[in-house]
C-alpha cells in the first residue's frame, strides 16, 4: 500500500457511513430537517460525499505537509480531484438552491430574511472555528506580539468577517490558514454569489432564465478561455447548477432508473477522475454540469444519496467541511502521535481513520449545538425583522 491508494479511503468512508448510520447518537441529527430542500432530498445526501471528499484530499496533503513543511496539491489525480471536485459541485449545490428559490418566488423573494438567514447559516460555525484557530495560533506564538498590535488587531478582523475579507497569517504565524486547512476560500465566492442574487433577480422574472444561465456559462468559459482566470470557472460552476434549476422549474426531470442518465453520469465521473488534475479548464466544466444535472433533476443516485446514513453525512457537511482542518491540525500536533503517523504508510492511515471517526463526532456536536441553534436564531431574527417592517398602505 502507498499513501495515494485509494481503497483506505473508501474504506474510511463506508467505516463513517455504518457508524452515522446508528441512532445512538446520531437520530439527533434527525431531527427537523430544514424544509428548503424537501423537493431535491438528493441534494442533501451530496453534499455529505462532497464535504468528505474534501477531508481526504486534505488527509494525503497533510502527509507532504508534515514531512517537507509545503502544502499543495498532491500528486495522486485521484486524491488531488477529490477536493476540487467537492469544491466545484459544492458552488453548483449553491446555484442551484438559490436560481431556483428566484424562480420559485419569481425573482422576489423577501431579501431580508434570505440574507439574515444566510448570515446565521454560515457564521456561528464559522466563527466557532476561528475562534479556534486564533488560539491555536496563539499558543504557537506563545502568546507574544510578534507583529504591531495594529497589524494583528486587523488580521484578526479580517478572520471574523465571514470568508470575506480572506485568510491573513496573523501574528506573524506564516501558516494561520493552513491550521484550518484554508477550506474557508470558497466563502468568499459564495458571499459573492449572495451579493449578485439581486441582479440574477432581475433575470429570474423573464420567461428566458434557461436561456440566460446558458449564456452565463457560456460567458464564463470564454473569459476562462480568454484570461486563465480561476475566478472565471468558479462563476461558471454556479451557473453549472442553476441551468438544471431552469430545467427543473419548467417541470423537467430525469426519468426513474435511466440508463442513459447512469451512463452520462458514470462516464463524467470516470473521465474527470481518470484524464484530468484539475477541474480548472472548460471541458471539466461542462462535465461537472452534466453530472450535477443529472443528480439534481434526476434519480438515477437516489437510492443512495436517500439512505439515511448518507442523508445524516449530509445534514452535518458544513461542520465536517469547516472543521475538517481544526482536527487534521489537533491530532497530527502531539508528537507521539505524529511520529507514529509518519512511521509508515499503514500507520498514517491508520491515524488518518482516527481523525476521520474523530471528525464524525465533532461535526456532530457542531451541528447540534451550534449549527442548528444558528439556524433556529436566524429564523426567529427574521421573522421579527419582518413583523417590525412597516407595511405598505393598500
Amino acid at each position: 500500500m502507498n499513501l495515494y491508494s485509494i481503497w483506505p479511503y473508501f474504506a474510511l468512508l463506508l467505516a463513517v457511513l455504518v457508524i452515522i448510520r446508528l441512532d445512538r447518537p446520531f437520530a439527533a441529527i434527525d431531527a427537523r430537517t430544514p424544509p428548503s430542500h424537501d423537493r431535491y432530498p438528493s441534494i442533501d445526501g451530496l453534499r455529505g460525499f462532497l464535504a468528505f471528499g474534501v477531508f481526504g484530499h486534505h488527509a494525503v496533503v497533510m502527509h507532504e505537509y508534515l514531512t517537507t513543511g509545503i502544502w499543495r496539491a498532491p500528486p495522486s489525480d485521484f486524491y488531488r480531484m477529490l477536493g476540487e471536485v467537492g469544491v466545484a459541485l459544492f458552488f453548483a449545490v449553491t446555484g442551484f438552491l438559490f436560481w431556483g428559490k428566484l424562480l420559485g418566488e419569481r425573482g422576489a423573494p423577501d431579501w431580508g430574511r434570505l440574507y439574515i438567514s444566510r448570515f446565521f447559516r454560515i457564521a456561528p460555525v464559522y466563527l466557532a472555528a476561528v475562534l479556534v484557530l486564533l488560539l491555536v495560533v496563539g499558543n504557537r506564538t506563545y502568546f507574544e506580539l510578534r507583529e504591531p498590535l495594529a497589524d494583528v488587531v486587523s488580521d484578526t478582523v479580517r478572520w471574523l468577517g465571514l470568508g470575506v475579507l480572506g485568510q491573513p497569517d496573523v501574528n506573524g504565524y506564516r501558516d494561520t490558514s493552513r491550521v484550518i486547512a484554508g477550506v474557508t476560500w470558497t466563502l468568499r465566492y459564495e458571499w459573492l454569489f449572495y451579493f449578485s442574487l439581486p441582479l440574477l433577480a432581475l433575470f429570474a422574472r423573464s420567461a428566458r432564465h434557461l436561456a440566460f444561465a446558458a449564456l452565463g456559462l457560456v460567458s464564463c468559459c470564454g473569459l476562462y478561455a480568454y484570461s486563465r482566470q480561476p475566478a472565471a470557472i468558479y462563476s461558471a460552476l454556479f451557473f453549472c447548477g442553476m441551468i438544471p434549476a431552469s430545467l427543473a422549474y419548467y417541470g423537467w426531470r430525469i426519468p426513474d432508473r435511466s440508463n442513459l442518465a447512469l451512463a452520462v453520469a458514470l462516464g463524467c465521473l470516470l473521465t474527470l477522475f481518470t484524464q484530468y488534475s484539475s477541474t480548472l479548464g472548460i471541458v471539466q466544466v461542462l462535465l461537472l454540469g452534466a453530472l450535477f444535472c443529472v443528480i439534481s433533476i434526476g434519480s438515477t443516485f437516489g437510492r443512495i444519496l436517500r439512505a439515511k446514513p448518507v442523508r445524516r453525512l449530509g445534514e452535518i457537511s458544513y461542520s465536517v467541511y469547516l472543521l475538517h482542518g481544526l482536527i487534521l491540525t489537533g491530532v497530527f500536533s502531539v508528537d507521539g502521535v505524529r511520529a507514529y503517523a509518519l512511521a509508515s504508510i499503514a500507520s498514517y492511515w491508520l491515524i488518518i481513520a482516527i481523525c476521520g471517526l474523530l471528525l464524525l463526532l465533532v461535526a456532530t456536536l457542531s451541528f447540534i449545538l451550534i449549527e442548528r441553534p444558528g439556524l433556529r436564531l436566524g429564523k426567529a431574527v427574521a421573522g421579527r425583522f419582518a413583523a417590525a417592517r412597516p407595511v405598505a398602505a393598500a
